[in-house]
């Protein structure tokens, strides 16, 4: 039922239904089970179904109209979206497996100079300075910690364990002389640690600062303070400047100790949510080195290494329309290349003399490293072995054929025997001449 395959929308009577679909590609167990990807389309009014490429978050929000106005939010998620496609993978599962593993701690990055509000923790900002610092848990318990553990001598119980682990609370205070020492020694730690914390929350703000706390405080004695609050109103009454029903305590001037500086050119800000698709970039990406090399040998040069790289990926005839169409989402290949690189690489895997070399029955080893005996390391573009245990070794390579060519093929081959494999055949493939020997 296409209507269970596809959700679609349409804003008037003139535009062609279109949406998404899920293709997945049955391929063979000796590359992966099976290819699921998400691709966008539009059904045509004879309900013919064109797929128009893969799904591309932007391509989707400009194209569906999903956000009018920027969005800080959003443009961080995409950013997010984009990060992890580009390190990770491009599946829709395994991203949000990792949103969901990392959605604490990923948040909007507001530059300098922006009128925003950071938050974060006292630690982290050790070392910084802000302007205005709003400190709002003053109500915090100084001698609160998560399943505290305290260390107790059992020399007296057994020798081999001269110390045992217990639950740190109120009640080890009562364990004795040792039980009292640890007690008061394991507070003065979280007081000296806490006090420490409070000093570099105080001392962050330029400018200002604000500490927000509980007045509830107000009725305990000096020797029992537990709280930053406590602490703070003991501050007061010590001072004389604490006042029954007064919840605003302020010091200082609330002036700017000195002017910020005007920016000379006013920031614009962009209220338009602009988004430009990949196919209107007209921009060419090159990610190998060879690609940028200005010389005559240079058609040469990016056609060999190119056809290389892609054979590297392709282990059955299946795996062809999957690599263009990887390579071109990477940017590795443009539309234009794309149909006769596809020709290129079905006329070498079909070819009479190597077709069987690519398929099912066989198990290959595509531009894998082996270390010899002697510490040297081989790279053949592909090693495919048979079920009898026989091996065929396929060497790639443009231009002229040249006899340290067939050298290499020979070591390549005195190595695959020192393996344990027969090595059956060697094969020299000339991708200009699509010609094996």
């Amino acid at each position: 039922d296409s209507d269970n395959l596809i959700d679609y929308t349409k804003e008037n009577e003139d535009d062609k239904w279109q949406g998404g679909i899920n293709i997945i590609d049955l391929a063979n167990v000796h590359s992966c089970a099976f290819i699921a990807t998400q691709d966008l389309g539009k059904i045509h009014e004879n309900g013919t179904f064109e797929v128009l490429g893969r799904f591309d978050q932007e391509y989707i929000i400009s194209t569906f109209h999903l956000v009018q106005n920027t969005n800080a939010h959003l443009q961080f998620f995409l950013d997010i979206v984009f990060d992890f496609t580009q390190k990770k993978s491009s599946g829709i599962a395994p991203f949000l497996t990792y949103f969901e593993h990392n959605k604490e701690k990923l948040s909007v990055v507001s530059p300098e100079g922006i009128d925003a509000v950071q938050i974060m923790t006292v630690h982290k900002a050790k070392g910084l300075e802000f302007p205005v610092v709003i400190f709002p848990f003053a109500e915090l318990s100084i001698y609160k910690e998560i399943e505290p553990k305290e260390w107790m001598p059992t020399q007296e119980l057994d020798d081999n364990f001269p110390y045992f682990l217990i639950n740190y609370n109120k009640d080890l205070e009562h364990y004795g002389t040792e039980g009292k020492a640890r007690f008061k020694a394991h507070q003065a730690k979280l007081e000296l640690d806490n006090i420490n914390l409070l000093y570099v929350a105080f001392t962050r703000a330029a400018e200002q600062l604000y500490i927000i706390g509980n007045r509830s405080s107000a009725n305990k004695s000096s020797t029992d303070l537990k709280t930053y609050s406590d602490i703070l109103i003991a501050f007061l009454k010590s001072t004389g400047a604490w006042r029954a029903g007064v919840s605003r305590y302020p010091f200082g001037s609330m002036q700017p100790i000195a002017a910020h500086d005007v920016p000379q050119h006013p920031i614009q800000l962009q209220r338009k949510f602009v988004s430009t698709l990949k196919s209107q970039l007209n921009v060419s990406m090159a990610l190998k080195a060879d690609y940028f090399w200005d010389s005559a040998q240079k058609e040469a040069i990016e056609k060999g290494n190119l056809i290389h790289l892609l054979l590297a990926r392709v282990y059955l005839p299946s795996d062809i329309q999957m690599t263009i169409n990887t390579s071109l989402e990477e940017g590795l290949i443009s539309p234009e290349q794309s149909q006769p690189l596809f020709k290129i690489l079905e006329s070498i895997v079909f070819h009479p003399q190597l077709k069987l070399y690519f398929s099912p029955g066989v198990e290959v080893y595509n531009e894998r490293a082996i270390i010899t005996g002697s510490g040297q390391i081989i790279i053949p573009d592909r090693l495919v072995v048979n079920a009898s245990g026989k091996a065929v070794i396929i060497d790639y390579k443009t231009g002229q054929y040249l006899e340290k060519h067939q050298q290499q093929l020979q070591t390549y081959a005195s190595v695959v025997k020192q393996l344990g494999y027969i090595v059956e055949n060697l094969k020299h493939l000339n991708f200009e001449r699509h010609n094996p020997n």
